[in-house]
């Protein structure tokens, strides 16, 4: 993930998408600190899918075009992980 959209329209860019290792903890912790209640990607790691599950953080799968996958997920139809 490169870009977060929170509810309220900021977004938030994950300054750590080209670390060599541990970026998805990294972009969690950016999460849990701006208390993001859903995430929406492609493809998670094991331990960020914990460290988000640890911040009751949900997460979602979500691939294709912005608009089209936020509509899915306002509509409910998004697989969540679990």
């Amino acid at each position: 993930m490169k870009i977060a959209i929170s509810a309220s329209g900021k977004s938030l860019e994950n300054k750590s998408a080209n670390q060599m290792g541990g970026a998805g903890i990294a972009v969690a912790q950016l999460m849990a600190e701006k208390e993001v209640n859903a995430v929406i990607t492609g493809n998670v790691g094991p331990r960020a899918f914990e460290i988000l599950r640890q911040f009751g953080i949900e997460i979602y799968h979500g691939q294709g075009k912005i608009k089209e996958v936020i509509e899915k997920f306002l509509e409910e139809k998004l697989e969540k992980f679990e």
